[in-house]
């Protein structure tokens, strides 16, 4: 599906067009105070505000202190090997059967909280990262592989399905990616889960359709193997995500 880089960006949303949308749209509570801003809740520590604006949250950051908004940039690729440790050439957009195994492999311009989540259509959902309580974040310029090590997700046999991988970087806090911290469907209330996953991950799709360009084709090693990745490359402002996807056979 994925296969072609200029089918991909054919896919994709007109970045600038939705940022200067989303800069508009701040929700205040009775009092007065800004509760949301482009269209996500805002978190204790910060709100997370599209198109280069600068909004006066004082309320959360202290009396007469300000949010301003600056460019961040995400560069990232999915990486897979098959279950007897190949490197798998196509992997986003690719195809990937039960115990064949991928990890995120990603890059920001600036200090980020990081959020990775997967889900399909047949109703799974799992939250990868940040998990516990410590925030899981990643410094500017610092190549990050998730799972880390040698560690890799490995497919189950759960198959026929469209699997989507999303990864999202971010100035401050999202609070309700916060509140999904190590949600799983697989629990009692795995039903609940999803359906709460799937409104957020709806609110988050602007974000995840932002335009995107290939990067530099490079090799990096990976667990003993070496693998080819062309990373997209997402520009923005405070924000930025991708959606990765491949068919689980």
């Amino acid at each position: 599906m994925l296969d072609n880089k200029v089918d991909y960006l054919e896919q994709t949303i007109e970045c600038e067009e939705h940022a200067v949308k989303s800069a508009q749209m701040f929700e205040t509570d009775a009092q007065g105070n800004t509760v949301a801003a482009g269209g996500l809740i805002v978190s204790r520590e910060g709100v997370l505000v599209a198109g280069g604006t600068e909004v006066d949250i004082g309320f959360v950051f202290g009396e007469g202190e300000t949010f301003k908004s600056s460019p961040m940039e995400l560069s990232a690729t999915l990486l897979c090997k098959s279950a007897d440790g190949q490197a798998i050439r196509v992997c986003n957009g690719g195809r990937l059967t039960a115990g064949d195994k991928f990890k995120v492999y990603f890059e920001t311009s600036t200090k980020a909280h990081v959020y990775i989540y997967m889900y399909n259509r047949s109703g799974q959902f799992h939250v990868f990262a940040p998990t516990g309580q410590a925030p899981y974040r990643t410094d500017a310029g610092q190549e990050t592989m998730f799972p880390p090590n040698d560690s890799w997700v490995v497919l189950d046999d759960v198959g026929n399905v469209n699997e989507r991988v999303n990864l999202i970087v971010s100035s401050y806090p999202i609070k309700e990616l916060e509140q999904m911290r190590g949600a799983t469907t697989d629990s009692a209330n795995g039903k609940e889960v999803y359906a709460r996953a799937m409104e957020l991950r709806n609110k988050l799709d602007p974000i995840l359709t932002m335009e995107s360009e290939p990067g530099k084709l490079s090799v990096v090693e990976v667990s003993g193997t070496k693998q080819s990745t062309l990373p997209l490359v997402i520009k923005s402002n405070d924000i930025a995500g991708v959606e990765f996807e491949f068919f689980h056979e």
